[in-house]
């Protein structure tokens, strides 16, 4: 991932939001199809106790990809912001806002890692629990419900500024 960058909502101001928008990204991805993505978020950016706003990196849904429609070329993504459930519930939504801190980490995924996150995504947002009957979530673990992988990110930071 080249250099990440913040773009508002709302950019001529018709719109009346002028604090809150997205984080992009531009990847080049190889030419060899099967390649496979996830994008993960953490506002470092201190609360009113001096802590972090986020916790802990977390995942929007729909943070899993692949090549299958852009391979071989040059893709400009918005990175929706992640939450978790250490999040502050009146931070909803996707959007970050003007001043934020932002670290983005990027992993390239194998194909197991791949099928496990996507499916999980895919249950949540179905089913809203892991757990629930029936779970259709994809595995490598023999006996077992999750993923076993090995992972190293590449980890950006951009601060919200257009």
């Amino acid at each position: 991932m080249d250099t990440p960058w913040f773009t508002l909502l709302d950019q001529d101001g018709d719109d009346g939001d002028d604090s809150t928008g997205f984080v992009w990204g531009r990847s080049l991805d190889p030419d060899t199809l099967g390649n496979c993505y996830r994008a993960l978020t953490r506002r470092t950016n201190l609360d009113s106790n001096g802590d972090p706003v986020d916790p802990t990196f977390a995942a929007p849904l729909g943070s899993t990809s692949n090549d299958e429609f852009f391979n071989g070329q040059v893709l400009e993504y918005i990175i929706a912001r992640g939450n978790s459930s250490f999040s502050d519930p009146s931070e909803g939504g996707s959007t970050f806002k003007r001043g934020d801190t932002v670290l983005v980490k990027l992993y390239a995924l194998g194909r197991d890692e791949f099928d496990f996150y996507r499916s999980f995504e895919s249950n949540v947002a179905t089913q809203g629990d892991l757990f629930s009957q029936p779970s259709n979530v994809k595995s490598n673990i023999t006996g077992g419900l999750g993923v076993w992988a090995g992972l190293s990110p590449t980890v950006k930071q951009v601060v919200c500024q257009p």
